[in-house]
């Protein structure tokens, strides 16, 4: 009977030491993944970066190309708390706008600038227009051209939709390298058809290219003057 108690006691002993090694023994934790290598946060926050450049840059005192439609194509000049007041050979310039839109299709933002020309002794109201992106966090010129004047292929907007650039000038068939003054008929119709052309471009990477029949609209608000903000 005696050895028969001594084996239960001694089974009971070993169940014990078991059970307590168990419950001491190290808890094996999940493997930890490197979220930071899979997560498209870095990317973000590469593209915020590259936004927020574009938006540091002070275009109201910078160095611009002159505009070729203008004459003196390798001449630049400087705006000087938005202004430049002008040279012998060079019109008068003043900041209208700054606005900012993806207009290259990376889903980053690209600098809009608009200047108003200003001729002296005459009602005319052309603009130049600079597009600019960040390339190495510095502003690089995509684009820069001149509007004609008001119902001549006058600047009414420009802006980005979806990646593609979108540029409105009013007059009928009015598109940038086109000549802008040439007689468009609007002026022989009753009513007034208060016409503006929109013509959409896609960045190949070195220009913009028109990638569709331009669209002939009208709008009698405002007619003539740009209606981006300024």
């Amino acid at each position: 009977m005696r050895n028969t108690n001594s084996g239960k006691l001694l089974m009971l002993t070993l169940v014990i030491t078991i059970v307590m090694a168990c419950s001491t023994a190290p808890i094996s934790q999940p493997r930890e993944t490197n979220q930071a290598a899979s997560s498209p946060r870095s990317a973000i926050q590469a593209d915020n970066t590259k936004s927020s450049i574009i938006r540091s840059i002070d275009f109201a005192n910078f160095t611009y190309p002159w505009v070729s439609d203008f004459g003196e194509p390798h001449t630049s000049f400087t705006l000087v708390r938005g202004k430049y007041s002008g040279s012998p050979s060079l019109l008068p310039m003043d900041l209208f706008s700054v606005t900012y839109a993806d207009v290259t299709g990376d889903s980053l933002e690209d600098g809009i600038v608009v200047l108003s020309v200003l001729v002296e002794r005459a009602p005319a109201a052309p603009h130049a227009a600079y597009l600019y992106a960040i390339e190495k966090n510095k502003p690089r010129l995509l684009w820069a051209f001149a509007t004609g004047d008001r119902s001549d292929g006058g600047l009414r907007r420009i802006y980005g939709d979806d990646g593609k650039l979108l540029i409105e000038l009013y007059g009928k068939g009015k598109v940038v390298g086109a000549d802008l003054y040439a007689d468009d008929g609007s002026d022989a119709e009753v009513p007034y058809p208060y016409y503006f052309t929109r013509t959409r471009y896609e960045w190949t990477g070195t220009k913009f290219q028109q990638i569709a029949p331009s669209e002939m609209l009208s709008d009698p608000d405002k007619y003539g003057a740009p209606i981006m903000r300024p």
